[in-house]
């Protein structure tokens, strides 16, 4: 199966001068790469603006910083306006919201009110959403 894409676009992390240099990179005519925070509501306001008509993706793959909470954030901002109907939204790296451990970290982030049934947990947040969309 051959997969041919209009144009595929990328989110980097980066901080400070990264993303006030770097927000920006096109590496060819079809493939684009921002650089800044997915927690962060006005770099990905910033991205969606630059995006223009080009702002709803057939998919959308969060393989980000994988903590419980910024795969809340950009779900919640992502999925009903920048994911086309019908489209497929992919979140690696999830079994993050299982981890319960007490001062637990990933990539200098706390992993706060994670772990099973837990309200941080990304997994618990989408069980309630697919509940509320089969109603």
């Amino acid at each position: 199966m051959t997969l041919s894409a209009e144009k595929i676009v990328g989110l980097g992390y980066g901080e400070g001068g990264a993303v006030a240099t770097g927000f920006k990179k096109a590496i060819s005519e079809k493939k684009v790469l921002y650089t800044g925070d997915q927690s962060n509501a006005e770099f990905l306001r910033k991205m969606k603006e630059d995006l223009g008509d080009e702002r709803r993706f057939d998919v959308i793959i969060d393989d980000g910083s994988h903590v419980p909470w910024h795969q809340i954030f950009t779900f919640e901002t992502m999925f009903d306006t920048w994911l086309k109907p019908g489209g497929l939204y992919i979140i690696e790296d999830i079994e993050t919201s299982y981890w319960s451990k007490f001062n637990a970290k990933i990539y200098g982030y706390d992993v706060i009110d994670a772990g099973v049934g837990a309200p941080g947990s990304a997994v618990e947040k989408l069980k309630v959403r697919l509940q509320s969309a089969l109603r």
